[in-house]
């Protein structure tokens, strides 16, 4: 008797390892078909990643250079002439709501920045008109800044745009003077080299002609903080 229990514990003993060693192939199996499943489906996203690299064919830029003396000059070998006119719109609002942003802002910060691009965006009686306003704001508005808010521009047609803008003078005291204004501008385009600094501030090439404000509403705002 004593033989047969022992036998028989030894049998449950090997059963009970069995069934254990079962369940853990049977983890080891599910765990397996996981990774199997997501290093196909990595494998899937590479395949689509190679495919995709291969077919990218990125737009190229070229850039001429020209030597004059010492200096080196730039030019956009593709001129903006070439671009589809709605390409040409986007462009454009874009050059000109940020030329009047520069145009009317002063704060003692961005001046210096600001007066580079001017200078190489607009044409001398332009340019000779901004730096009049800057000095007679600077006597006028001692300690004041001033910063701009675009509100609105319409592509009229290629030369001509038209850009609505808050100007908001702000006092040492923190009093906001806020006027709403509308500048009508013309430009046209340079393809001339230019310095790398001028042909990464203005891509483009536009050169501001005529630059005209008048008031878009009558009256004037004023907010104590």
């Amino acid at each position: 008797m004593q033989i047969l229990d022992d036998t028989k514990e030894k049998c449950i003993t090997l059963y009970q390892a069995y069934v254990k060693e079962s369940r853990l192939t049977d983890d080891y199996r599910r765990i397996s078909y996981i990774l199997g499943g997501l290093l196909g489906l990595s494998l899937i996203g590479l395949i689509i990643l190679c495919v995709t690299l291969v077919n990218y064919k990125p737009e190229p830029i070229y850039v001429e250079i020209f030597r004059e003396g010492n200096r080196l000059y730039y030019r956009l070998a593709e001129s903006f002439e070439k671009k589809p006119i709605e390409q040409k719109k986007i462009d454009i609002r874009s050059f000109m709501r940020s030329y009047v942003e520069k145009r009317h802002t002063i704060n003692n910060v961005e001046d210096k920045k600001n007066v580079e691009f001017l200078r190489n965006s607009s044409e001398s009686n332009i340019f000779d008109q901004i730096k009049k306003d800057y000095i007679y704001f600077k006597e006028k508005l001692d300690g004041y800044i001033r910063t701009v808010e675009i509100t609105d521009d319409t592509f009229v047609a290629l030369g001509v745009h038209i850009v609505e803008f808050n100007i908001i003078d702000i006092s040492p005291q923190g009093t906001k003077s806020v006027k709403q204004w509308k500048a009508k501008i013309a430009y046209k385009f340079k393809n001339e080299p230019q310095e790398i600094a001028a042909l990464l501030q203005n891509p483009i090439g536009a050169v501001i002609t005529s630059y005209t404000i008048e008031p878009k509403e009558k009256g004037e705002n004023h907010v104590k903080e």
